[in-house]
């Protein structure tokens, strides 16, 4: 009960975690992150022919198939430099943002 009367949090995280990254720089490691928003066939199994990745304002926009269903997804992320933060949204078939 006591938990309920508290303030809701506005931003609720839900991310990938890991071990601790050793012997790279913050810049680099972000810099390895924007690559694989780019090149995702780097970071999960997607075929590398059917990804297509428009920069657009505020975000870039990717397509891509997975190998292990089939399924066509769209992707808006926006990438945030100062915050060191990169949100994925996937999108419907129209291309329009999940609502997150």
């Amino acid at each position: 009960a006591k938990r309920m009367d508290s303030v809701p949090p506005t931003v609720i995280g839900y991310g990938i975690t890991s071990d601790p990254v050793r012997d790279v720089s913050y810049d680099d490691l972000f810099a390895a992150a924007q690559l694989s928003v780019k090149e995702p066939w780097r970071a999960i199994n997607v075929d590398q022919g059917s990804v297509d990745v428009q920069e657009c304002t505020g975000y870039v926009q990717r397509k891509m198939t997975l190998r292990a269903s089939g399924e066509r997804v769209t992707e808006r992320v926006i990438i945030n430099e100062e915050m060191g933060e990169i949100r994925y949204n996937k999108c419907d078939s129209y291309g329009t943002p999940g609502d997150v």
